[in-house]
């Protein structure tokens, strides 16, 4: 169909015009304007799309071949403004509405329905604080400032913007602040897949948006900590919005994949390790001490059910090899874990395994004259650097002059130095039902 206007002002469509006919103007409700120009045709259509007041945002649509009037919008670039409202009523300020809430165990017995109020609207979300929580304004003007002003850009520059519309036909996410998350617990906020499916899908307590829940207590800790969790949230909250639609809402990221990419984006918010952020450095130092202990792919089994640093150090050498690109691939496929990582290697002329064994080499060597002029070291982390408070040890190094043995996990690796002063043969035996068994030496 080609209407000149919006038969409904509130709720935004898309529309593509016939071939040679001018293009569509559709109004919202008050003081926003959306307006499509340009022709379309079967197999190819741009448009302009102005969103805010007259001249405020100006974008480049581009219509998919083959697809019935249909748009893709490309990744969104915050200077831009935002993208189309499907939303029928959108929220006002001062309005409430009800969202289930977590205390930070993750199960349905943690579950709170709070009422909470629409305090802001930003350019990027909406701010609800719970009527249960007593939020000072400058704490929630802070948290919106800097969300809207570092962590989103930030964060949409390197892995791209979170799916729009949202689920419920927002066109920004939703942010939460209420007391119940974390009263038992450190967690200081969340993102959880199950509120961002659509309606008819997931959990009876899902949100059925897309919605980060942020714990009233975060603004008590530094900044590092309360902005880097928030940035790392952000980054799941992205992930899922996009992976999911592709993957039917039926499934999501391996766990090992996401929160890497989780913990790459606290750096790319400028809130990460080079800022001193403890977390990402205890895990590389816990990780760097054992290193045997740990299994980069199975997340659950490591020691205390994580491996923070472990997959931070995977993304993050992977980035340095092959550029942030790699990010958005990751994300915009319907692929996950090591045959998602494979699949975008291979467009680089590499593999998984191959990528892993060096990844290993550079866990061993980067920082090190061995590694001058080597693609098997970290561009941006020393090994052996002090992060505020944590000092990095440096991978041990188990002394192999005589016979050792180890039992690795799937994807797990251990560190060897031999110190024999005299030539010797080594002989590598390996049993189990492990696929690819490897060694890698470094002279």
């Amino acid at each position: 169909p080609s209407p000149t206007a919006s038969p409904t002002p509130a709720a935004i469509a898309l529309y593509s015009a016939p071939q040679g006919q001018p293009g569509i103007a559709l109004t919202t409700a008050g003081s926003t304007l959306l307006a499509i120009t340009g022709n379309a045709s079967n197999n190819a259509a741009s448009a302009t799309v102005t969103v805010g007041a007259a001249g405020a945002a100006v974008r480049q649509v581009t219509r998919l071949p083959g697809t019935a009037g249909g748009f893709a919008l490309p990744p969104y670039t915050p200077a831009t403004g935002r993208r189309v409202l499907q939303l029928a009523n959108p929220p006002q300020v001062g309005s409430t509405a009800q969202f289930w809430v977590n205390d930070g165990g993750f199960v349905d017995a943690g579950d709170h329905r709070q009422t909470a109020t629409l305090q802001r609207v930003s350019p990027h979300a909406y701010f609800y604080v719970d009527n249960a929580s007593p939020l000072a304004s400058s704490d929630l003007t802070a948290l919106a400032d800097t969300f809207d002003n570092t962590i989103y850009p930030k964060v949409t520059g390197a892995f791209g913007a979170e799916h729009e519309p949202g689920v419920d036909g927002a066109d920004r996410i939703y942010v939460v602040v209420s007391p119940v998350i974390g009263q038992s617990n450190d967690v200081l906020a969340y993102f959880w897949a199950r509120d961002a499916v659509p309606r008819g899908q997931g959990d009876a307590h899902s949100n059925h948006k897309a919605v980060l829940l942020v714990s009233s207590k975060v603004f008590g800790h530094a900044q590092v900590l309360e902005y880097g969790t928030i940035a790392h949230e952000f980054q799941h909250l992205i992930n899922f919005s996009r992976k999911g639609p592709l993957l039917d809402y039926q499934s999501k990221e391996d766990r090992w994949l996401d929160e890497g990419m989780a913990m790459f984006a606290m750096d790319v918010a400028g809130y990460g390790l080079s800022q001193g952020e403890q977390i990402t450095a205890t895990g590389i130092r816990d990780f760097e001490t054992n290193p045997s202990a740990y299994s980069l792919t199975d997340w659950e089994n490591n020691p205390d059910q994580k491996a923070f640093g472990e997959t931070y150090l995977f993304v993050r050498y992977l980035v340095d090899r092959d550029g942030l690109g790699v990010l958005p691939a990751l994300i915009d496929s319907k692929l996950t874990g090591v045959a998602n990582v494979d699949a975008v290697l291979h467009a680089h002329g590499d593999d998984f395994a191959d990528f892993f064994r060096a990844w290993c080499v550079a866990n061993a060597i980067s920082g090190t004259p061995l590694a001058a002029g080597t693609p098997y070291q970290y561009q941006t982390v020393d090994l052996h650097g002090l992060y505020g408070p944590i000092q990095l040890p440096g991978f041990t190094m188990t002394s192999a002059s005589g016979p050792v043995s180890v039992s690795l996990r799937p994807w797990g690796a251990a560190y060897y130095r031999f110190t024999a002063g005299v030539p010797q043969s080594w002989q590598l035996s390996a049993t189990g039902n492990a696929p690819l068994v490897g060694a890698a030496i470094a002279p």
